[in-house]
C-alpha cells in the first residue's frame, strides 16, 4: 500500500503500488491480465484499469493493435477467471506515456458504452416493440444500450432477471410469456417477433394487472401465506417459520435515523402490519395501523472486546428462538447489539407469513436510501405504494377462479404421478420415528477457475448457472441413492406481475424438478432433461399448496436453492454492511443444498438434518458434487458454442 503523512499528521491512503485491485470480491493483478491480452497476435500494447461504476467494480482493456473487441474477449476468455476478464474495451493508437516510459493511466480515455464489446454491429431496435423490449433489458441488466442482436445472457442475464422480464413484458403487452420464450429466442429481434405474432403461450390466459381495491377489515390468507398453516411447518406460530437477517453495520451509525427507517418501511408496507386473527376457525388477514415498531437496543461494550461479537450472536440467536404471537403480532422485531462506538450487530426477524426471500431486498433497499435522507434531516423520498400485499391477494384468488387451477392441476398431475417416492439416500442414523427439525451445515467454496469454466459452460449450452448447479446435485443424489426417478424441491419468487415487485410479503411459491438420472447420463443430456424440467414447472407455477400436496404428500425430502441476493449485503451510506449468519440450526429437508453468489464468490451450503447424517458424510458430498460440476465443464470443449441457448 502506498501513504503520506497529511499536514495534520494522519496517514493517509493513496493506493496499491503494485497493479492488484479488487473485482467481484476476489484479488487480481491487473498486470497478469495485461500479460496474456500482449501475447494476442493482434495486440501490440495493453494496458488495463479498474473503473467503480455503480454496479460495482468493472474492468476496462485499452489495446494498441488490430483487433476486433468482442473476439478479443471470447479469446481472452479461455485463458484466464471470468472474474479476470474486462467487460469494456477500447482500442487506441498509443497508450499515453509518463516522462519515465510507464503508461500513464490517469490520461487514458474514459470508455462509454459504445466501446463495449460486441461481436456484431450494433442495429437499434426499430420499431415500438423491440424498443419496448431493449428498454426493459438495459434497465434490468443495468447496460446503457441494448442492440436487435444482443444476447440476453451475454448482456449478463440470468434466471432471476429472466424472470423479470418476462413478467413485465407480459404485462406490456397484455399477454403471458412463458420463461422458456427468452431461453428459445434470446436475442431482441427473435423475442419482438414472437411477441408480434398472434398466439401466446399455449393454454394460458394474459395476466390482468394487479390494482387497488377497497380495503376490508378481515381478508382470506394468500394461497402461499396457506403454507405455514400445514402440519408439515410445524404450526404457524413455530419460530421455525420466521425469517432472520443478522448483519454487521461498521462506522458511526445514527441509530435514530435507523429506528425512524424501520418505521417508515412498516409504515409504508401494509404487510408487515398484519395479524392473523381465527375468524369462524381460519385465519384471516387483519391489518393493524402504523405504530410503535419492535426496536430494542442492547449495549455490549461493558464486555471485554474480544467477546462482545460472540455475545450478539448468542442473543441474536436466542431472539430468533422465541415465537411470533400471529393473531396479535407484530411480526417485526428489530434488535441492536453495540460493540462499540462505530461497530454494532444488527438483527432483523420477520415471520414468513409476511415476507419471503425476495422481500427482505426490498427491505434493505428501502432502508439504505430512508436512512440516507433521515441522517441528513431530509424526508422520505419515497414515492407511495399505488397497490399493497392485500390487493394481490384478491388477484391471486380470481385469477385461479377464472380457469388457472383446472390447467395448474392438470399439469402438476400428470408430472409427478407414480409412487409418490422421495430419494433414498443411505443414512447414517436410523430414521427416528419423531423426526426433528434439529440441523447442521457445512460450507465449500468453489474455486474462481471452476466458476469461470460454469459460466462459459451456461453461456455455450444456453443454461442458467441454477440449471447446471441443480443437474450436478441431482446427478450426485442419483448415484448415491441407486435411484434414477430423482426429485428435488425449492421455493422460487413467484411474482408474476411487475406490480408486485417493489412490495414486501409472502409471494415465494414452491416448485418440484422431476428428472430421470440413469447411471451414466451424459452432462449435456443431463443439462437438457433440468432445463425443460426448470422452464415446464416455471410455466405452471401458481398451483396453491393445498392442491400440490395432493399429488406430492409433503415436501421433498432433498431441497435446492440458489441466489445471486443472499450474503450480498445492503449498501448503506457511511456503514460497511457484512452479513454474519449463514445456518439457523435447523431444516426442514432431509439435504438441502444452497448456493449463493456473493462478492466472494459461489459458496455452496449443505443443510441436513443431524439425527441423519454425520458431518464427515455432508463432507463427502460436497467434494462429490464439486467432482460432477468438474466433470460437466470437461465434458465440454471451451471452443465449442452454440449460436442460440
Amino acid at each position: 500500500d502506498l501513504v503520506r503523512w497529511g499536514e495534520d499528521g494522519e496517514v493517509e491512503y493513496v493506493g496499491r503500488r503494485d497493479g492488484q485491485v479488487k473485482v467481484r470480491g476476489m484479488r487480481l493483478e491487473v498486470g497478469e491480465i495485461e500479460g496474456v491480452l500482449g501475447t494476442h497476435p493482434g495486440v501490440k500494447q495493453a494496458a488495463v484499469v479498474a473503473k467503480k461504476e455503480a454496479t460495482g467494480t468493472k474492468l476496462w482493456a485499452y489495446v494498441v493493435g488490430e483487433v476486433e473487441a468482442g473476439a478479443l474477449r471470447e479469446w481472452l476468455r479461455e485463458r484466464v477467471p471470468e472474474h479476470m476478464v474486462p467487460s469494456v474495451y477500447g482500442t487506441l493508437e498509443a497508450l499515453p506515456l509518463t516522462s519515465s516510459g510507464k503508461v500513464d493511466r490517469a490520461k487514458l480515455p474514459a470508455l462509454t458504452a459504445d466501446a463495449m464489446p460486441r461481436t456484431h454491429v450494433f442495429a437499434a431496435p426499430r420499431t415500438p416493440v423491440e424498443q419496448l423490449i431493449a428498454d426493459q433489458w438495459a434497465e434490468l441488466l443495468k447496460v446503457e444500450r441494448v442492440g436487435l442482436s444482443d444476447n440476453f445472457f451475454d448482456l449478463g442475464g440470468h434466471s432471476l432477471i429472466a424472470t423479470q422480464v418476462v413478467t413485465r413484458l407480459g404485462a406490456l403487452f397484455g399477454r403471458e410469456l412463458a420463461l422458456a420464450d427468452l431461453f428459445e429466442r434470446p436475442t431482441v429481434l427473435a423475442l419482438a417477433e414472437l411477441l408480434q405474432t398472434a398466439s401466446a403461450t399455449e393454454g394460458a390466459k394474459p395476466l390482468p394487472p394487479v390494482v387497488r381495491t377497497p380495503p376490508t377489515d378481515t381478508l382470506p390468507l394468500s394461497f402461499s401465506q396457506e403454507v405455514y398453516w400445514s402440519p408439515e411447518q410445524g404450526g404457524a406460530d413455530s419460530a421455525h417459520n420466521a425469517s432472520p437477517v443478522v448483519l454487521g453495520l461498521g462506522g458511526m451509525l445514527d441509530v435514530a435515523a435507523l429506528k425512524r427507517g424501520v418505521e417508515e418501511i412498516v409504515r409504508r408496507h401494509e404487510s408487515l402490519r398484519t395479524t392473523f386473527p381465527t375468524v369462524d376457525g381460519k385465519p384471516r388477514q387483519h391489518i393493524v395501523p402504523p405504530g410503535p415498531v419492535p426496536f430494542e437496543v442492547e449495549s455490549l461494550d461493558s464486555l471485554p472486546e474480544a467477546a462482545r461479537e460472540g455475545e450478539a450472536m448468542r442473543r441474536a440467536r436466542a431472539q430468533m428462538d422465541r415465537p411470533f404471537d400471529l393473531e396479535r403480532g407484530p411480526l417485526l422485531r428489530c434488535h441492536l447489539y453495540r460493540l462499540n462506538a462505530e461497530q454494532h450487530v444488527l438483527l432483523v426477524n420477520m415471520h414468513h407469513a409476511v415476507t419471503d426471500f425476495v422481500s427482505f431486498s426490498v427491505f434493505a433497499g428501502e432502508l439504505a436510501v430512508l436512512y440516507a435522507a433521515f441522517r441528513e434531516s431530509r424526508e422520505s423520498p419515497l414515492p407511495e405504494l399505488p397497490i399493497q400485499y392485500q390487493d394481490f391477494t384478491r388477484w391471486q384468488h380470481a385469477w385461479l377462479k377464472d380457469g388457472a387451477l383446472e390447467r395448474l392441476r392438470t399439469y402438476w398431475a400428470g408430472t409427478l404421478s407414480g409412487p409418490p417416492e422421495d430419494v433414498r439416500l443411505p443414512l447414517d442414523f436410523p430414521r427416528p420415528e419423531r423426526e426433528s427439525l434439529r440441523g447442521a451445515s457445512l460450507d465449500l467454496v468453489l474455486p474462481p477457475e471452476l466458476v469461470a469454466r460454469l459460466k462459459q459452460l451456461c453461456r455455450a449450452e444456453g443454461v442458467t448457472l441454477f440449471m447446471v448447479l441443480l443437474s450436478a446435485f441431482q446427478v450426485l443424489l442419483s448415484r448415491r441413492a441407486g435411484q434414477e426417478d430423482i426429485r428435488v424441491g425449492f421455493a422460487h419468487a413467484q411474482r408474476p406481475r411487475p406490480e408486485l415487485e417493489p412490495l414486501i410479503g409472502m409471494f415465494a411459491g414452491y416448485l418440484v424438478i422431476r428428472t430421470r438420472m440413469e447411471p451414466g447420463v451424459a452432462p449435456r443430456e443431463a443439462l437438457t432433461r433440468v432445463r425443460k424440467a426448470y422452464l415446464d414447472a416455471f410455466a405452471h407455477q401458481g398451483l396453491p399448496h393445498a392442491e400440490l400436496v395432493q399429488v406430492l404428500p409433503g415436501l421433498c425430502r432433498m431441497g435446492f436453492t440458489f441466489s445471486d441476493r443472499e450474503g450480498n449485503a445492503p449498501q448503506v451510506p457511511g456503514l460497511a454492511v457484512r452479513p454474519l449468519m449463514r445456518s439457523r440450526g435447523w431444516t426442514l429437508y432431509d439435504l438441502k443444498l444452497g448456493v449463493s453468489d456473493t462478492p466472494g464468490g459461489l459458496i455452496a451450503t449443505l443443510e441436513y438434518k443431524v439425527d441423519l447424517f454425520r458431518p464427515d458424510t455432508i463432507a463427502e458430498l460436497l467434494h462429490e458434487w464439486r467432482q460432477v460440476l468438474q466433470s460437466f465443464c470437461d465434458a465440454f470443449p471451451p471452443s465449442i458454442s452454440r449460436s442460440q441457448p
